[in-house]
């Protein structure tokens, strides 16, 4: 385990949540889903840089699991989309969690899983932990 990957993707994590607009907020929640979009995309880009066909096919096909329910957030900022992203992000901690064990992409640098896992697993806590907050709030409210 790369302990030092790990860090620094928890401390992106924290620059993201201090610095970006809340999740919940529904002018200005397009932030995380279009992250969650991007994501996948790096593991696409990682085999296209060493020409490996079988893992590109592969990582796009994986890549839908988590590009759907972004775009999906993305158009509709209602509680359940935001649920199925904090969800999708978590789904994509577990997806870098095992990736070697799923199939083997050469152009993934080593350190990629433990780092981006961090950054996904702390986003998809903290978008669930903000849509049980709002969900709170409105039930007090009421």
């Amino acid at each position: 385990m790369n302990i030092l990957a790990l860090i620094i993707g928890i401390l992106v994590a924290i620059f993201i949540v201090t610095r970006f607009p809340s999740p919940t907020n529904p002018k200005k929640s397009t932030y995380y889903p279009i992250l969650l979009a991007t994501f996948p995309l790096y593991y696409v880009v990682f085999a296209l840089s060493v020409l490996h066909i079988d893992a590109l096919i592969q990582e796009v096909l994986y890549s839908l699991w988590f590009i759907i329910p972004a775009l999906l957030a993305f158009k509709f900022s209602a509680r359940p989309f935001l649920f199925l992203l904090g969800t999708a992000y978590l789904g994509h901690a577990v997806y870098d969690a095992f990736h070697e064990q799923l199939f083997i992409n050469n152009g993934t640098p080593s350190w990629w899983p433990e780092f981006c896992g961090a950054v996904d697993g702390l986003l998809g806590l903290f978008i669930l932990y903000k849509v049980w907050r709002r969900h709170q709030t409105d039930e007090r409210d009421k």
